[in-house]
């Protein structure tokens, strides 16, 4: 597994695959023929039904041509790079400074919500 960096796991309650490398990430993909969307139930519970892991695979497509493709590449990426790590920066020190605990999928989805903020700028 190790040069292909492909590694078992198991994760939240089923047995998963890990793969780390850019070509072998890239490969399994945008292979729809060879490799099916899957994800465990507790995910779905998680994000709900309508999250990117609870859409139809022509649906899910069509939605990661519009919010992906702005971003996609390394010049782009590096554009937003300063910008992410600020806003992820930022709300992790406020969640931390709360007397309370947060709604995570809340939270995430407000993160999610400025960072396509700017690109909309």
């Amino acid at each position: 597994f190790g040069r292909t960096g492909v590694y078992k796991a198991f994760m939240f309650g089923s047995p998963s695959i890990i793969v780390t490398l850019p070509e072998t990430c890239r490969q399994i993909l945008m292979d729809d023929k060879r490799f099916k969307n899957g994800w465990p139930k507790v995910t779905h519970q998680l994000l709900g039904r309508r999250s990117f892991v609870g859409l139809s695979d022509q649906e899910h497509k069509r939605l990661r041509k519009l919010t992906a493709a702005p971003i996609n590449g390394h010049q782009a990426l590096t554009m937003y790079h300063e910008y992410i790590k600020n806003a992820i920066t930022t709300s992790l020190d406020e969640w931390a400074s709360r007397e309370e605990p947060i709604e995570f999928l809340t939270e995430i989805r407000k993160i999610t919500f400025k960072i396509f903020e700017v690109r909309l700028k």
